[in-house]
């Protein structure tokens, strides 16, 4: 004859007993997710400083702040004297952004995307960049004291 099994004995002390079954973390996968992370940020350093590497070839080059991937926007900073030299350049390298920016009294700020490369189709991409923030004061007239 079959045994009863009593399940049900020890309800007052479920909440002392965790008899629910759990997963622990896997070393195997947490090693090897590591290993992708960190791969994937030493990649992200190198085009990083490729980047880096290429703009400083630019005309007027003051500083830049490299795009850190391909799909990420850059900022180069150019003397404004050597701006029409240093845009054209740009141009021939990255997708720019039209409007020019002021940087904090060092010179002229220019928004970049790099180019993708190894494409085999001649489709033109449309490159976008964020609007430039503008403020707008509001001015009250004042009637004369």
């Amino acid at each position: 004859m079959k045994a009863k099994v009593r399940q049900l004995e020890l309800r007052p002390c479920a909440d002392a007993f965790n008899l629910v079954g759990e997963r622990g973390l896997d070393p195997v996968a947490v090693m090897l997710e590591r290993g992708r992370q960190a791969a994937a940020a030493e990649a992200a350093r190198e085009f990083e400083r490729k980047m880096q590497r290429l703009l400083s070839g630019c005309p007027g080059f003051v500083g830049a702040e490299a795009p850190a991937g391909p799909a990420s926007v850059g900022r180069v900073v150019v003397e404004p004297g050597l701006a029409l030299e240093a845009i054209p350049w740009l141009k021939r390298r990255f997708h720019v952004n039209e409007t020019l920016a002021l940087s904090h009294d060092r010179g002229l700020c220019v928004e970049l995307k790099p180019r993708a490369r190894g494409r085999s189709s001649g489709r033109r991409v449309k490159v976008t960049f964020a609007k430039l923030e503008q403020f707008q004061f509001s001015f009250e007239e004042r009637t004369p004291l």
